[in-house]
């Protein structure tokens, strides 16, 4: 199924809205490439039947920066998960809320069915046995500054 993708002054005011700081979204083709995002993690995009459309995935720095600023965690603390390597379980399960946040602005999109997010996984265990996310049907990279660093965030249709 082919949905509408947003456009990231959308994505960037929903998030701006929710963490409460400046986060200032691009296009960026390279973001919606799903190898270039790992480490990763994300959330499947199911419509009201219960179907998989698609997903949004985000790279390290953006799942520590979005699920960490949702917790509100300290700066230094977001960036020792981003020098490891690993986001927290903390920072990953708080990424699911953000996530089922950011699809405000799918639903909002005309002719879109109504979608709601699963809980984040790493990237690897959403990717098997779903062929589509590396190669989607729709795609939509996006990138920009993060609280600790630029981040990448895609959004891939099934």
């Amino acid at each position: 199924m082919t949905f509408q993708l947003p456009d990231p002054q959308q994505l960037s005011s929903v998030l701006c809205g929710l963490l409460g700081t400046d986060i200032s979204l691009e296009s960026a083709d390279s973001a919606a490439e799903v190898s270039g995002l790992e480490p990763g993690w994300g959330s499947l995009l199911i419509d009201d039947d219960d179907n998989e459309i698609g997903c949004i995935v985000s790279d390290l720095v953006s799942t520590v920066s979005l699920g960490g600023g949702l917790l509100m965690l300290p700066v230094g603390g977001l960036e020792d998960q981003v020098d490891e390597g690993e986001a927290s379980e903390m920072a990953v399960s708080a990424l699911g809320e953000v996530i089922n946040v950011m699809t405000k602005t799918l639903n909002e999109l005309e002719g879109n069915p109504h979608v709601r997010s699963m809980p984040a996984q790493p990237l690897a265990e959403l990717s098997e046995g779903r062929p589509w996310v590396q190669s989607p049907s729709a795609s939509a990279g996006y990138e920009g500054k993060m609280l600790v660093g630029n981040g990448r965030i895609a959004i891939l249709g099934a």
